[in-house]
Formats: C-alpha cells, structure tokens, sequence
C-alpha cells in the first residue's frame, strides 16, 4: 500500500493532513509544509488466525492420576516450541 499526505505546520505546533497539496496562498504565513509517504505492506493489515488441532489416539491409555512432573512436562514443551505460557490443571469429573 501506499499512501501520500501533506502535513501542514504552523509556528505554534498545530498541524493539519491533507491528501492534497496544500496551496502556498492558502497557507499562513507561519506555516509550513511537508510531504508524507508511507509504503506499507498488505500483510501488515491482515490480522492473524490461530489454529490448534490435537488428536489422541483411540488406544491411548492415560492413567487415573496424573503426576504433577508431567503437567510441568507439558506446560514447559508447549513454551519451549510456541513460546506461549499455558497452565494445565487437572479437574476432577463430578458424577
């Protein structure tokens, strides 16, 4: 993308953008003024999607208890390869 303004300055620090040029006899005599461009990627608009997808095979067998080392375990390997902190908890089913 790119993007051309004018940037109007007058002495007192007030400023004005404009997509057109400002005209010298419509300016102030205090003002000044400068030409912006801006040459931005396209990516930088799009905004992220996150996915996840987790699957457990069907003949996996998890233990009644799970040991706190492991959730540590898992906490610390999902860090380590995405870089996001996450706490796991373990909660009981109530029947």
């Amino acid at each position: 993308m790119f993007i051309r303004q004018w940037l109007t300055i007058n002495a007192r620090g007030s400023v004005k953008l404009t997509k057109n040029e400002p005209k010298l006899l419509a300016m102030g005599v205090n003002e000044i003024k400068m030409k912006l461009e801006f040459r931005l990627p396209d990516a930088l608009f799009k905004r992220p999607s996150l996915e996840a997808q987790i699957t457990m095979p069907e003949g996996l067998v998890v233990e009644e208890v799970i040991k706190s080392e492991t959730l540590l375990n898992a906490e610390d390997a999902i860090k380590s390869a995405t870089g996001l902190d996450i706490k796991i908890n373990v909660v009981k089913e109530e029947n």
